[in-house]
């Protein structure tokens, strides 16, 4: 009982240091954003672009916006609920979707071998050639 006591004692209150603390580990927010505004994501363009993206045989232009974006006269607040207005898919990423993710994801991966513990089928190889011609033996 007295080992509970103590959990409880201790877990529900504050250190004595807490208060001291405290403003020290504050986040300091930026001072020119706004309250509450979020910052605007690195890998969108600037406002006014259209970006344009072909699928299932249409090409479908988007306008970025500052807080947002239109497609077919109609404003998003999110690339995901664009993309999947447009897909009809519950759930997708609209960074993906859009392709705006990165030099990376959108390079073309290397095909890799795939083995489930089997060992891979050897090769034939060609003998290599002599370096010199066969000398006259004295």
């Amino acid at each position: 009982m007295k080992h509970a006591k103590k959990q409880t004692k201790t877990a529900g209150k504050p250190s004595k240091g807490a208060p001291r603390k405290a403003p020290k580990l504050a986040v300091v927010k930026d001072a020119h954003a706004a309250p509450g505004a979020k910052s605007r994501d690195p890998r969108l363009p600037a406002a006014g672009t259209t970006l344009v993206r072909p699928y299932k045989g249409k090409d479908y232009r988007v306008t970025v916006l500052e807080a947002g974006f239109r497609y077919d006269g109609r404003e998003f607040r999110s690339l995901s609920k664009l993309a999947s207005e447009i897909t009809g898919q519950a759930s997708i990423n609209g960074y993906l979707w859009m392709r705006l993710t990165g030099d990376a994801a959108t390079a073309p991966r290397p095909k890799t071998a795939r083995s489930k513990g089997k060992t891979p089928a050897p090769t034939e190889t060609a003998p290599a050639p002599d370096p010199a011609p066969d000398a006259p033996s004295v």
